[in-house]
């Protein structure tokens, strides 16, 4: 099991701004704040990233099936009101990937379009993921 994998099922995400795959990429996230009009994946985080952040307690307020049978898609947030998430799961409900942000405010909801998710958090600001693009399949 890898490390995002084993945080995952405790109920924790890192406390630090990232894109994290189970089989072990991990890549800097860059957003405005809870604004959430720029994000973007960054350059890849430190091979000891993960080794060296403390994990935050996550609480999923929604998770939503993506079409076909491709798996699930979450969000939600942190303890400590400026944290949110957004994950993506694979058909048996395991973990494929999250971005941890800690100054997006919870991510509230996701609305689903095909393949194109729209997460919102609790300021009713948006960010747009589209699932077909090979860094978020």
């Amino acid at each position: 099991m890898f490390a995002i994998e084993a945080t995952w099922q405790a109920g924790k995400a890192p406390a630090l701004d990232g894109f994290y795959r189970v089989k072990g990429e991990s890549r800097r996230v860059e957003y405005d704040g809870p604004d959430l009009s720029r994000f973007r994946l960054g350059t890849p985080l430190a091979a000891d990233a993960l080794d060296k952040c403390h994990d935050m307690e996550i609480y999923v307020s929604e998770c939503v099936e993506l079409p076909g049978g491709k798996g699930y898609v979450c969000c939600g947030s942190g303890p400590l009101g400026g944290d949110g998430f957004f994950a993506r799961l694979n058909p048996d409900g395991m973990l494929k990937w999250i971005v941890a942000m800690v100054d997006s405010n919870p991510i509230d909801t996701v609305d689903l379009a095909g393949m194109t998710a729209t997460f919102v958090n609790e300021h009713c600001n948006s960010l747009v993921i589209d699932f077909d693009n090979p860094d978020f399949a």
